[in-house]
């Protein structure tokens, strides 16, 4: 396996990433930092076998035949979900953390003097055994340790590398064969480019990351997930005996945004839960929208009445009450119109705050585009009756995404093109559809 250099990389014991802040639940435009949950598991699957003659008295014609055997499973995992944050387009390349490390051991060593015949008096000062030495496994078996794990770039992809444990248990062939090849003597083992071999002294297999995880324009709840795969055999022949160790190693790396996306718009009927001709109380119930100073619309050829915008839980209602009024909204008073640039909140068809023209026309063929100016365009789905659900695209977000979306009435005649070009904005009387 070709080893990945990785650089700068240091190994601590505290989750994190570097230079943005952890964005809160909510209402993000696009460019800021989205924050996400960082998750990583997998296994890395050991194996070794030793084999050869060990030369035990010159005098004999016959050296001592050796085998052995033995495996580890190593299951990690973060020791707990990291908190990070990433903008829009941004790719995962930096992160410090500790893996909690299982490993389950097993090994067998035998050292064959059965097979020795040939024993001339002058190798009795070694008193060599009759019967075959079996190595001891009281050690085999469970065991547990920290890991420090690290994510950097390596060949300009993403890489994730894990440091050897400070306690080093690997190498006590006394009460568990590993990597031996002697009943008391440990193996010895070199990368390619020297050096000992961290996956066989309880470290991990340095390893890319496919694909790279890049913050999305638009959360739609999916977790990001990656793998990091990697492949390994090491061999090396001591005194008579050959080493040989395999190691594979599959790693599962997940992004998961902490806002918990819902579907509450519904084109043509309802967004957050807030429905057009709703009462006032109910729809401030509904969205936990808390409404604004009272604007009064009387005066000369104006409609009396009054209006309010209530901006709730990433969604704005606009309420409108015959006569003029101060202070909070009265229970006449109605939605005229709502909109939301919330990202947690979609369509059933998962359209929203991020969502590109392709996918809005493709969810919704019925509508129509219409140019607003240089910086935005309209997708207007229309219906039932006179409602209209509005889906704003940027010019500035790249690709055009949808920045706003505003569920109202189709105003009369043809208006300049606004917002009250869109939807009827209840200023003139109060409208109902």
């Amino acid at each position: 396996m070709k080893r990945i250099g990785l650089i700068g990389l240091a190994c601590v014991g505290i989750a994190g990433v570097g230079a943005t802040a952890a964005a809160e639940p909510g209402t993000v435009r696009g460019g800021a930092a989205i924050a996400y949950r960082l998750t990583i598991d997998g296994q890395q699957v050991t194996t070794w076998t030793a084999s050869g003659v060990v030369v035990w008295c010159e005098s004999s014609t016959q050296a001592v035949p050796i085998d052995g055997s033995g495996a580890e499973t190593l299951t990690v995992k973060l020791a707990k979900p990291a908190g990070i944050s990433l903008r829009t387009g941004q790719t995962l390349s930096d992160f410090q953390g500790q893996l909690v490390a299982r490993a389950e051991r097993t090994g067998s060593l035998t050292k064959r003097w059965s097979a020795v015949s040939d024993r001339p008096a002058a190798c009795t000062r070694f008193a060599p055994p009759v019967a075959d030495e079996i190595a001891r496994t009281t050690a085999c078996g469970v065991f547990g340790y920290r890991l420090p794990v690290s994510l950097g770039m390596a060949a300009a992809a993403p890489a994730l590398v894990a440091d050897e444990p400070s306690v080093d248990r690997w190498s006590d062939v006394q009460e568990c064969p590993w990597m031996a090849r002697d009943i008391s003597q440990g193996g010895a083992l070199t990368g390619s480019a020297g050096g000992d071999v961290p996956e066989v002294r309880g470290g991990l297999l340095a390893a890319a990351l496919a694909p790279a995880l890049r913050a999305p324009k638009r959360i739609d709840g999916k977790p990001l997930v990656a793998t990091a795969t990697a492949t390994s055999t090491q061999s090396a022949t001591t005194e008579g005996v050959t080493l040989t160790a395999t190691t594979t190693l599959r790693l599962t790396v997940r992004l998961e945004s902490v806002l918990k996306i819902e579907v509450s718009i519904k084109p043509g009927k309802s967004i957050a839960g807030a429905t057009l001709g709703m009462s006032a109380p109910n729809a401030l119930a509904a969205t936990g929208a808390r409404p604004g100073g009272a604007n009064w619309d009387g005066g000369g050829s104006g409609p009396n009445q009054t209006y309010w915008q209530a901006v709730g839980r990433g969604v704005t209602v606009q309420l409108v009450a015959p006569g003029r009024h101060r202070g909070e909204p009265p229970a006449s008073a109605v939605v005229v119109w709502i909109k939301t640039s919330d990202r947690t909140k979609v369509t059933p068809a998962g359209i929203g705050f991020g969502s590109t023209p392709a996918e809005v026309k493709r969810a919704y063929p019925r509508g129509t585009f219409v140019r607003y100016g240089s910086a935005f365009g309209w997708w207007l789905v229309d219906g039932p009756g006179r409602r209209r659900t509005a889906f704003e695209f940027s010019r500035t977000g790249g690709g055009n995404p949808v920045r706003l979306i505003v569920l109202g009435c189709r105003p009369p005649g043809n208006p300049p093109l606004r917002l009250t070009g869109v939807v009827d904005l209840g200023r003139d009387r109060i409208v109902r559809c």
